[in-house]
This record gives structure tokens, sequence and C-alpha cells, in this order.
């Protein structure tokens, strides 16, 4: 014990002498600032030095009558009812994640409690042995097309999103 008590100390008191003969940032950024300076310095670009540059005009399309409200794009009362089906669609695609992901959990914790049960019984082991083997394939088989079901409807989702969010839908998270 004491010896241990010792080799703390000594470390303790190894680490405060390294860090006390340190020096610090500030201290080494002074020193460099102080040196002469023996490489002539490059020229550093900026936003303010660049020139800038409008982009060029679209040319003006002659307006008709019938075109004109296909110009100005779809009307707020459109926009709203589409945002609201992407907003819809979007919300059932976390729904059905939402279920497959519980399904899964049940699924495993099921396994698990089947487990403790055929396993803590050795009469059920020397029996059931064969029985037990099918039940393990069938939930490995199981699990395996669920995990790739929910990838799926993960995949689903999040490409529903990129659609919306290029669709130019506010609002999805």
């Amino acid at each position: 014990m004491k010896r241990m008590i010792r080799v703390v100390t000594c470390s303790v008191v190894m680490s405060l002498a390294i860090c006390a003969s340190a020096q610090s940032l500030g201290d080494v950024a002074r020193e460099q600032k102080s040196q002469p300076k023996t490489e002539k310095a490059k020229r550093v670009y900026t936003n303010d030095d660049m020139p800038s540059v409008a982009p060029p005009a679209a040319p003006a399309a002659p307006a008709r009558a019938g075109n004109a409200a296909s110009a100005k794009g779809p009307s707020a009362e459109d926009r709203k009812k589409r945002d609201d089906d992407y907003k819809m669609k979007i919300n059932d695609a976390k729904a059905k994640v939402a279920d497959l992901q519980r399904e899964i959990e049940l699924m495993d914790r099921e396994y698990k409690l089947r487990a403790a049960v055929f396993y803590s019984d050795a009469g059920n082991r020397l029996r059931d042995d064969k029985k037990w083997a099918d039940a393990e394939r069938k939930y490995k088989e199981d699990s395996a097309a669920k995990s790739a079901g929910l990838q799926a409807a993960k995949d689903k989702l999040e490409s529903m999103k990129e659609e919306a969010r290029k669709a130019g839908v506010m609002g999805l998270e």
C-alpha cells in the first residue's frame, strides 16, 4: 500500500514538474513573432481582391397570357398541398420504420427468453435438441428477413426525404 502511494506521489510530482517547465503558447507565439522573417511572404488573395462579376442576365422571353401563370410556378395553394403530401408520405414511412424496429426488438427479446428457458433446463436440452435447432434456424432467417426489410424501409425513407428536399419542401424534420 505504501509503495503504491509513493508511486502515485512520484508521478504527480513529475507531471507537475513537466507542466511547470513547458512554455505557454503565448510565449512561443511571441518568440516566433520576434524572429526575423527569412522568407518573403506570399500574396494571399481574399474576396476583396477578386473582381466580382454579376451573373449574366437571362434573355427576356415574350410573355403570353396563357404562360403567365405557369411562368410564376405553382401557386401557394398548390405548394402547400404538395408539401402536405410529402409530409404525409414521409410520416407514413417513419411509422413503418418504427414498427419494423419494434418488431425486431420484440422478436429478439422473445428469442432471448426462449434461449434462457431452454438452456436453464438440462432435460429440455436433452429431449428437444432438434426442436431447438429448428426454432433457432427459423429465428435467424426471420431476423435476417426483417433486418433486410428494415434497411429497405430506411432507404426508402431517405430517398423520400431527398426527393422532398429537392422539390423545396420546408420543415420536414
